[in-house]
């Protein structure tokens, strides 16, 4: 389960170090409408440089649109509305993972990632997640790409974050103001921040809190 962020890409390398067979395949799921290109093209990127590319499946939506949805739901969150991850996602990850899945979570991420468990069944799904990565530090991972000789995804540079998610209810402040710097992406976001402000009577508490802050960001960024 490969994003481009960093953590997933330690993720990657792992696995390419330490379990040898061939019997695997590589996700990345685009979201559609949500994900910066850059994003895209360092996936390709890397899987040429590391000879991955024929196990490489690229996909996404393309019957849904992000923001779309977010005009019409509101801002995911944690729990049953979380549907960037119901809707984009999981329909992907079913259909093309195998029944032992990888990913990055590490564990000083969040306190809710700290509840996690580093191999994890799923009786709905009959799946297994293992994350081998979970206890490192985001230093040791940093090193751990220099040590393959990986380069992080560009986006971080710009933006702060991995960029398949450009919009995330859950970004911090600073890295969202440096996302509305970028000139399409500022209006892409705003446009819908704005109307879901107007419109906020219909959404969740919790979805108010956060079109508050990006539309608090938006007005104290620098363009």
């Amino acid at each position: 389960m490969w994003s481009g962020g960093k953590d997933s890409t330690a993720a990657l390398l792992w696995i390419l170090e330490n379990i040898p067979h061939s019997d695997y395949n590589i996700l990345y799921v685009e979201i559609t409408g949500n994900t910066h290109e850059l994003c895209n093209r360092y996936i390709r990127r890397i899987a040429r440089q590391l000879g991955i590319s024929g196990k490489l499946l690229h996909k996404g939506r393309r019957d849904m649109d992000f923001f779309d949805c977010l005009l019409r739901w509101g801002p995911p969150i944690l729990g049953g509305r979380r549907w960037c991850l119901h809707s984009f996602k999981d329909p992907i990850i079913e259909k093309y993972s195998y029944t032992v899945r990888v990913n990055g979570i590490r564990r000083e991420e969040s306190t809710i990632r700290m509840k996690a468990q580093v191999i994890e069944l799923f009786k709905n799904t009959q799946s297994i997640t293992v994350k081998p990565i979970f206890y490192w530090s985001k230093r040791r991972v940093l090193e751990y790409l220099r040590e393959w000789n990986i380069p992080l995804n560009p986006c971080y540079g710009r933006f702060g974050h991995g960029g398949n998610c450009m919009f995330c209810p859950y970004y911090r402040e600073v890295h969202i103001m440096r996302t509305y710097r970028d000139d399409k992406w500022r209006r892409k976001i705003a446009r819908i921040i704005v109307r879901l402000w107007r419109e906020r009577e219909r959404l969740g508490r919790q979805q108010v809190k956060i079109v508050e802050r990006w539309l608090r960001c938006y007005r104290q960024a620098v363009f």
